[in-house]
């Protein structure tokens, strides 16, 4: 995958972590669905095609399971090379707004309280800080992926 920018490499998580937490809301539906099927079928177990329709939502069921834990997979793998990424950068205060904005997920103004630090003052510093994430880093990444 090809990434513009550092921000956008380091937004990838977050997309992720949406799409995996939609997803599972998804199978949350689908067996909540399967369950009622289930229910109906056991009262009337002579009614043509119910099981069918049950069988169908189970494997629906069974291949968005399948889909997620894929995705879950990718999703830690990422955020290994992110945080292995994130440490490459010399500056500790920058890799740590760096790591607590994209890989914990927290706002700027979050940080600044974790950090004892003015709002105005970390929003400055996360500039700098995927400014020299993308000097360090990212000019290594497109490096490679253009060998590759």
């Amino acid at each position: 995958m090809l990434f513009l920018t550092g921000r956008e490499y380091l937004e990838e998580l977050k997309r992720l972590d949406v799409f995996i937490r939609q997803r599972e809301s998804e199978l949350k539906d689908l067996k909540e669905t399967a369950y009622s099927i289930s229910a109906v079928n056991t009262e009337r177990e002579k009614v043509r095609g119910g099981l069918k329709k049950s069988y169908n939502i189970i494997d629906k069921y069974i291949d968005r399971e399948r889909e997620i834990k894929k995705i879950i997979e990718e999703f830690v793998d990422l955020k290994h090379k992110i945080i292995g990424d994130i440490q490459k950068i010399k500056n500790p205060i920058y890799a740590d707004i760096i790591y607590k904005r994209y890989v914990e997920l927290k706002s700027l103004e979050k940080i600044a309280d974790e950090m004892n630090y003015n709002y105005n003052y970390i929003r400055r510093m996360h500039g700098n800080a995927l400014r020299d994430f993308e000097k360090s880093v990212m000019e290594k990444i497109v490096a490679v992926e253009n060998v590759c």
